[in-house]
């Protein structure tokens, strides 16, 4: 008998007979790639609030593109189905197949060539560059570095970070063979900068002791020379000073300017 007002919910195993037996999805974090005796990759998963179970997932049940590898997602979050239960030694197999062909054919009945629609990154590889965006429901594109490149001087991963969440437009829908190309907007189109703005943004990349990437709304990346007075980190939030400013080049110098210095002087010069 439970105390009063105590309503008792489900055991760890029993969410997952439950998530089972209903056919539902259920999140997922893999945790770990590895390749057991030598055979296939299988993701480790681990379930959020049931932590003694793990999940298994081999490739062929990954619903993975062919060009994209298993480890690209590691640590990142997905969805899959429960298809086995091993509750002797905690273990659930699971399967991401199903998820995606499902959120393909919604997608597939939805989306028309044109549209605008947000993208999550999901990784940047290389051999050959080329960006994978998950469009919605775990469909994953893969899109070459040729269309994913808006500047053709950085490598893909100084201009775009896994997790980050960017605009893409639909260039091709084939229902009949079920095929989705995508290609991301391209953010210098929004960029409006003048000589001397001050603006916010978030530390990409740090080259040694000599420069610094930055990434600044919309979008965009600019170049700053590391300061000499200061550590500067990957992530960290930082105001700079527009230096130079060249839409059609791509362009973007920043320095690290005090904006209230430059305040004080503005106020001089108008006293």
């Amino acid at each position: 008998m439970f105390p009063e007002g105590f309503k008792p919910g489900l055991s760890t195993l029993n969410i997952l007979y439950e998530a089972r037996n209903n056919d539902w999805s259920i999140e997922a974090i893999v945790s770990r790639v590895t390749w057991p005796d030598g055979q296939g990759a299988v993701w480790e998963l681990i379930f959020p609030d049931i932590e003694e179970v793990r999940g298994l997932v081999p490739a062929s049940e990954s619903g993975l593109p062919k060009n994209v590898p298993m480890e690209a997602l590691t640590g990142q979050t997905i969805r899959v189905k429960v298809k086995g239960i091993d509750k002797e030694n905690n273990l659930a197999a699971c399967s991401r197949v199903e998820v995606v062909a499902e959120a393909k054919e919604r997608l597939l009945k939805t989306l028309v060539e044109g549209e605008k629609l947000d993208a999550l990154v999901r990784a940047v590889l290389a051999r050959p560059s080329r960006l994978v965006l998950d469009i919605g429901g775990g469909v994953l594109v893969v899109v070459p570095r040729e269309k994913a490149a808006y500047n053709r001087a950085l490598p893909l991963n100084a201009q775009y970070n896994p997790g980050s969440l960017i605009k893409a437009q639909v260039e091709k829908i084939d229902r009949q063979e079920g095929i989705i190309e995508v290609a991301p907007i391209n953010p210098w189109e929004k960029a409006d900068f003048r000589r001397g703005d001050f603006i916010s943004g978030k530390v990409i990349r740090v080259y040694g002791k000599r420069h610094v990437l930055v990434e600044v709304p919309p979008g965009i990346t600019g170049l700053a020379p590391y300061p000499l007075r200061k550590t500067i980190n990957q992530g960290d939030q930082v105001t700079c000073k527009v230096m130079a400013f060249n839409k059609a080049k791509k362009i973007l110098h920043l320095q690290w300017g005090d904006y209230r210095a430059a305040g004080n002087r503005k106020r001089r010069q108008m006293g």
